[in-house]
């Protein structure tokens, strides 16, 4: 008997099949179990990482928004580069 999902699979998606590289090792065996937990965890270490990242910047970020409000502000009674081309 033929499963549902096998019924779907069309001719052209059985040959890339073939082109699939088999990394997947058997749950059964306990190298397979153990493999398993390994890329679960790598893939988690992985993502935590990303999100530290995404967590400094966005900090430093926000620092230097913050300091951003202690720049000194330009006088209006200096002669900048603005001052000459309005006319004053």
């Amino acid at each position: 008997m033929m499963s549902n999902l096998a019924r779907r699979v069309l001719p052209e998606d059985a040959d890339r099949a073939v082109l699939v590289p088999k990394t997947s090792v058997p749950a059964t065996t306990p190298f397979g179990a153990l493999y398993g937990r390994y890329l679960s965890l790598s893939a988690q270490v992985l993502a935590t990482s990303y999100a530290n990242v995404f967590l400094l910047i966005a900090a430093l970020t926000g620092v230097g928004a913050l300091l951003a409000f202690f720049l000194p502000k330009p006088s209006q009674r200096s002669g900048g580069p603005g001052a000459a081309a309005a006319g004053h």
